[in-house]
């Protein structure tokens, strides 16, 4: 098979760099942007569950399955502020480019500016950085072999390491949750354009008919776990069944208002033996409903916002 940068000679592999390494950069930030939602969504409910573990140094090491990914993460607390926190992973990340963001500036001026490979949202108590740790040192050469890698096997981790910081201020510090990948990364493998994504549905309640599978994120070895599903149906009456399942079970419904949904859609809390699911319904802003099904394995609930 030949590759990519045989299909080109010499004087035209510089220009084919050029234009993948733009194509490159759009291309990972609109992944990270399409996922930014969902991904925020598991990580800012795990990352908090994580960081109430322990109170120490280094708190935790796990490995996080999402929608067939394994990602490390790290949680600890800082004495650094939250501002130092993200500029500080903000740094690293930069440091980790290969010099891409070097190249694109050189190549596109001003506007290469806003392809920097590196990701980063930041409000007054939490915030978050995110970027690819590139595997060499970004060349024509470099970028058409590693392009080719991608286009050959649909993974991420062909190209870099994916490195993801999530900091959260509290009373007595900065809460850090630090998560790179542990294995292949293949988005269009782990967001499909139909049918269920990657993973598995949460095996303490059935889920009913009527719902596709959008996102599945669940910590290795422990009971923490999140599904969110977008909804055919009516939302009343999948939250009935839910309902009527989890009764089935065992599980005891009772109110919460930190679990509240604030677009009314209704949602349901229920607890068994000091584990705690909560099924949750909301709109976005095109009128689609989904739902999220919350796994958690103790009964001291403290949803950070």
């Amino acid at each position: 098979m030949l590759t990519l940068a045989a299909r080109v000679d010499r004087r035209g592999l510089a220009r084919l760099a050029i234009y993948l390494v733009v194509v490159w950069a759009i291309g990972i930030v609109w992944c990270l942007g399409r996922v930014r939602a969902d991904v925020d969504e598991a990580l800012l409910g795990l990352g908090a569950d994580l960081a109430r573990l322990d109170r120490g140094a280094l708190l935790s090491s796990e490995v996080l399955q999402l929608n067939g990914a394994r990602l490390r993460i790290t949680t600890a607390m800082h004495d650094a502020s939250l501002e130092d926190v993200l500029d500080g992973a903000d740094a690293r990340c930069r440091e980790r480019d290969g010099r891409l963001e070097e190249q694109l500036q050189e190549t596109l001026g001003r506007e290469g500016e806003a392809l920097s490979p590196v990701v980063r949202a930041q409000g007054e108590t939490r915030g978050y950085v995110a970027c690819f740790g590139m595997r060499m040192e970004m060349t024509p050469e470099s970028v058409a072999l590693l392009a080719q890698r991608f286009l050959d096997t649909g993974d991420l981790t062909a190209i870099g390491t994916l490195h993801y910081v999530y900091a959260r201020a509290s009373e007595t510090g900065t809460h850090v949750v630090t998560v790179e990948s542990a294995g292949p990364v293949r988005p269009l493998e782990m967001f499909p354009a139909e049918g269920d994504a990657p993973g598995a549905d949460p095996t303490i309640v059935s889920r009913p008919a009527g719902l596709r599978r959008l996102l599945s994120a669940s910590v290795e070895a422990r009971p923490y776990g999140i599904a969110a599903y977008s909804v055919t149906r009516d939302a009343d009456d999948v939250l009935d069944e839910y309902r009527a399942d989890l009764a089935r079970r065992g599980w005891n419904e009772h109110t919460h208002a930190a679990w509240s949904d604030a677009r009314g859609e209704g949602s349901i809390v229920a607890e068994r033996d000091g584990a705690v699911v909560a099924v949750i319904a909301s709109r976005d802003e095109a009128g689609e409903i989904a739902i999220a099904v919350l796994t958690t394995p103790t009964n001291e609930q403290e949803v950070s916002p």
